[in-house]
């Protein structure tokens, strides 16, 4: 996430929750990734879900 964060593709923003928390959001640039992002979910989906490797998904919204 830190390379993302530093190529510009999401902001970091740390909450004062207790716990603390960090949440991540696209920038304008990461929104230019989105058609991509979810074509690799619909593969991945496809392909991983019955796998061991299916809780890597994350979920995008739309």
């Amino acid at each position: 996430m830190e390379e993302l964060k530093d190529c510009g593709i999401v902001l970091r923003k740390v909450l004062a929750d207790r716990p603390v928390r960090t949440e991540y959001s696209l920038t304008k640039k990461g929104s230019g990734l989105r058609q991509s992002l979810q074509a690799f979910e619909e593969w991945a989906e496809k392909w991983l879900l019955n796998k061991d490797l299916s809780n890597l998904l994350v979920k995008l919204p739309h």
